[in-house]
């Protein structure tokens, strides 16, 4: 699949040794320019209150359209006493409210959405113990609300969703989590261990570990392969302080192991259907973190040169094998690059718009979403697009003249070109907005 995860991680990775790095010169695009396409905006509202959203996770559009994301009801929250927000479902300008475990007042958010139209996520939960968190959620297309529960621990999350309805994600144990590494890093509750789950016919399936007391999955692919991360002992290293970490691919009932850099902290965001894997590994222990690409057995180096080439981290992947790589250089902010068999392609920001960026989903064409924000004030953000070599296209060209209408991120799209963002009104609320491609 070719989509951020919800809880994408600047990577690393573990110990041995394996291919030689491949520093690969970026290449710069031109400047932007009179964008190719046109596309019809619509606006796809709330649920009664102010503001909807996405949680830029796994894919918000599926192949035929239909949008998923969360939107504010008309509700308080009982947990957390704030407007209500429901996980939702757009399609033909029908916003559904897919609800709540409960029924009630609390909320609920969608993460990803499969080809079916069956919504993964999470609903509010409120533990007596240890407080507010969540617990993973299926929304099922016929429109069934299903608990995936956990391992007998507290809290649970689900990440991502194929189009076989297999969900994967992470659910605590009954296990103290010594490290608190799940709660501290990925900043979830982490009274309890979590394991890397895979949710599948109304059961809960706990893939393990590797040897550690911790694991998560990030991606599932459309044949049910899982990439993720997992502990590899329960000793802390000193130079983490927590124990080696290492990315994995689960396959055919078992978790792989898929090497290191060089360091010894490393994990993987996403896995295509022919089984490349994508992430970042420490090249040594207390080494930067560098991207990687997992095939076939093989972990290879995706470093970039010069100035933002201290840190980086593969974070999608299509089915072609394009790989967006983040970077973060000397002065912390975000650069994207896409790799294309060897080939590294700078993702450069709008003119004038030199600060981070981020990059969303990419779909099977190398159309890749995202945002761009203004160098000086971090501020300023603008949805665009970066189109196969193309000059990069803010999205804000096809905001209809008078609206007022600022699109800030591109959240997901589709293969039909389709693009989810958000957008700001000029009442200051924000919605989610859906970009339609009427031709060229």
């Amino acid at each position: 699949m070719a989509f951020a995860r919800h809880l994408m991680i600047n990577p690393a990775a573990l110990a041995a040794f394996l291919f030689l790095p491949v520093l690969l010169e970026a290449q710069q695009p031109t400047p932007a320019s009179q964008p190719p396409q046109h596309y019809r905006l619509v606006d796809l509202g709330t649920l009664g209150g102010s503001n909807s959203g996405n949680n830029g996770g796994g894919r918000q559009i599926n192949k035929r359209g239909v949008v998923t994301g969360w939107a504010e009801t008309t509700q308080r929250d009982a947990i957390f006493d704030q407007p209500s927000f429901h996980a939702f479902k757009w399609h033909d300008g029908v916003m559904l409210d897919l609800g709540t475990l409960t029924g009630g007042a609390d909320s609920s958010y969608a993460d990803a959405i499969n080809s079916e139209g069956a919504v993964a996520g999470w609903n509010d939960a409120l533990d007596p113990t240890y407080g507010a968190g969540f617990v993973a959620t299926l929304w099922k297309a016929s429109g069934e609300i299903v608990n995936l529960g956990s391992f007998g621990g507290p809290f649970s999350l689900a990440d991502d969703i194929n189009d076989r309805g297999q969900v994967v994600g992470g659910a605590e144990t009954t296990e103290p989590d010594g490290f608190t590494f799940f709660g501290d890093f990925l900043g979830l509750p982490s009274p309890t261990q979590y394991h890397a789950a895979l949710w599948q016919g109304g059961a809960i399936k706990d893939l393990g570990t590797l040897g550690g007391p911790g694991s998560f999955a990030m991606d599932i692919n459309s044949v049910g392969e899982i990439a993720g991360f997992s502990y590899t002992n329960a000793v802390p290293n000193r130079s983490t302080g927590h124990p080696t970490l290492a990315p994995f691919l689960w396959r055919n009932g078992r978790m792989i192991n898929l090497g290191t850099l060089g360091g010894v902290e490393g994990w993987a965001n996403a896995v295509n259907d022919a089984g490349q894997v994508v992430g970042g590994s420490r090249i040594r222990r207390g080494g930067p973190m560098h991207a990687f690409l997992w095939d076939k057995g093989s972990m290879r180096e995706l470093a970039v040169a010069g100035e933002y080439s201290s840190d980086s981290v593969g974070t999608l992947i299509n089915g072609a094998g394009d790989v967006v790589i983040e970077t973060n250089g000397q002065n912390q902010w975000q650069r994207h690059y896409l790799w294309q068999r060897g080939v590294v392609t700078y993702l450069a920001p709008l003119p004038g718009f030199g600060g981070p960026s981020w990059a969303n989903e990419m779909n099977s064409k190398g159309q890749i979403v995202g945002q761009v924000v203004d160098p000086f004030f971090i501020a300023n953000p603008r949805a665009v697009l970066w189109d196969n070599r193309r000059p990069v296209i803010d999205l804000n060209a096809f905001v209809p003249p008078g609206s007022d209408v600022v699109l800030d991120e591109a959240m997901g799209i589709n293969d039909l070109g389709e693009i989810v963002s958000t957008g700001l009104l000029p009442n200051g609320d924000h919605h989610v907005f859906l970009l339609i491609p009427v031709g060229e």
